[in-house]
């Protein structure tokens, strides 16, 4: 079975990748397509959210004939009961406009990815429950529109691109799981949410030019890492299915 995982960043990989080599597939078509030294059948998409990511995970689903697809990354909780540095399995998606006037229920549609029985592929034993994640490229700092989102929509995560990286996978036919991190939850004073943009990998310089940014960067970096060491199982399971 050929494999494809889906990963926001190579930091998410860290502990992952600890002791393992990682090599390009194509330096010119593919820059963020990597393989393992030692493992045939399976490679690892860096996807950037972007509107050129997208045409390139489609080419490498079809070039590669992947069959199964396991997306990670990090999400933004907004409900209540949702704690910090927990590892969820996605089962509902839905995708935001990039403008928030057309935020309503007719642009705004629940759709679930292919089914599969991931207890054997990637252990994992938790009942993921009836959670909705959304994607949107907007960066949503309002507390108030987090709220009225949950409220309204029953939204519980949002993320940058995990739901547009479903629906590629839907019109293709092929299997995917989905699991998100959370690296931050909805609070009404929640300053990490009001500093800094909580999916952003800021540069050394951009944090120099803008100190107060570091503390709240420096926070996500760990939680970060925490979260890596958790997924890296999960992986494992991934790799050796």
């Amino acid at each position: 079975m050929t494999k494809l995982l889906v990963a926001p960043d190579k930091f998410i990989l860290k502990e992952f990748v600890r002791k393992k080599s990682l090599k390009k597939v194509d330096s010119e078509a593919y820059p963020e397509l990597y393989q393992l030294d030692d493992v045939n059948g399976f490679f690892i998409f860096i996807f950037k959210g972007t509107s050129a990511s997208d045409c390139s995970l489609q080419d490498i689903l079809k070039t590669f004939s992947i069959e199964l697809v396991f997306s990670i990354g990090y999400s933004l909780a907004l409900n209540s009961n949702i704690n910090i540095l927990e590892i969820l399995k996605i089962n509902k998606f839905s995708i935001l406009p990039s403008k928030m006037v057309f935020w309503d229920h007719s642009n705004i549609l629940p759709f679930e990815s292919n089914a599969l029985d991931i207890k054997e592929v990637i252990d994992y034993s938790k009942e993921p429950g009836n959670v909705l994640m959304a994607s949107t490229s907007a960066i949503i700092s309002n507390w108030k529109v987090k709220d009225w989102l949950n409220r309204n929509f029953d939204i519980s995560l949002i993320d940058r691109y995990g739901s547009n990286i479903v629906k590629t996978c839907n019109e293709l036919n092929i299997n995917i799981i989905t699991c998100r991190g959370i690296l931050v939850k909805r609070t009404k004073f929640n300053i990490l949410t009001r500093i800094i943009d909580w999916d952003k990998d800021y540069s050394f310089f951009e944090l120099i030019r803008l100190p107060y940014k570091i503390f709240p960067y420096i926070v996500l970096r760990y939680r970060k890492q925490i979260l890596s060491q958790k997924i890296s199982q999960f992986i494992e399971s991934f790799v050796s299915y």
